[in-house]
């Protein structure tokens, strides 16, 4: 198991060279969460314009936006947005699988292991769990920001550790963001300064249209160096 100290500059050349070295792993889950993000992201596009369209006609007769004949009448089938409904879903629980899968590559990364691609779909069994766990996770961090900004920035490094300890743990939603408020409870001088770090790195990188190819997997690395050597072992 690695042990090392932590420090920023530790965190950030972990994750440079966790990038580099494993650099097709890490375009490959790019891709695949990328594909699914489309889909998920058509999906809902059908049911905000079905229902869009529903309510035009009941209030007004007639829908509050033109399409073409054919689109109209997916739009008017009840079936059809079920059907898109269900793909918004499966690309939602697939995806948060994706992600812990992520995440389980990065674990396995820092334990000085060996990962193949196939990693990215160790944890189906938690998809459901995920999937709570995001929607508490954005209600949250929105409700901080509607009152204040800086309460939401808070409370989104506070809570945002769910996913590292779902997949560490096998734990319900409930339990993985109770457990990462405890664990970042008091160590917000070791939170900051990464995430600063983190933020000023990887602005040049997205300002050069690079933004998925590099901040992703970083992103990730840094998340599971800093759960796992800065407050993990503290």
């Amino acid at each position: 198991m690695n042990t090392q100290e932590y420090r920023p500059s530790a965190m950030l050349m972990f994750a440079i060279k966790q990038t580099i070295d494993q650099f097709g792993i890490w375009v490959g889950v790019l891709m695949l969460n990328m594909v699914l993000i489309i889909f998920e992201l058509l999906g809902v596009a059908f049911v905000v314009a079905f229902v869009v369209r529903t309510v035009g006609q009941s209030l007004v007769g007639s829908s509050f936006f033109c399409v073409p004949q054919p689109w109209d009448t997916y739009l008017s089938s009840t079936t059809f947005v079920v059907i898109a409904s269900l793909i918004a879903l499966f690309c939602e629980l697939f995806g948060g699988v994706v992600r812990m899968g992520a995440v389980q590559i990065a674990q396995d990364l820092y334990a000085g292991k060996n990962p193949s691609f196939g990693r990215v779909f160790a944890h189906p069994a938690l998809a459901w769990s995920h999937l709570a766990a995001m929607l508490l996770y954005t209600f949250s961090v929105l409700l901080g920001l509607c009152f204040f900004v800086i309460p939401g920035i808070i409370i989104a490094i506070r809570l945002g550790f769910y996913r590292q300890i779902m997949v560490d743990r096998q734990c319900s939603a409930m339990e993985a963001l109770g457990a990462s408020r405890a664990l970042t409870k008091g160590k917000m001088a070791v939170l900051l300064p990464a995430v600063a770090l983190l933020a000023i790195v990887q602005f040049p990188v997205g300002s050069v249209g690079l933004w998925g190819l590099v901040s992703y997997p970083m992103s990730v690395l840094s998340g599971t160096f800093l759960y796992r050597c800065g407050l993990s072992s503290r």
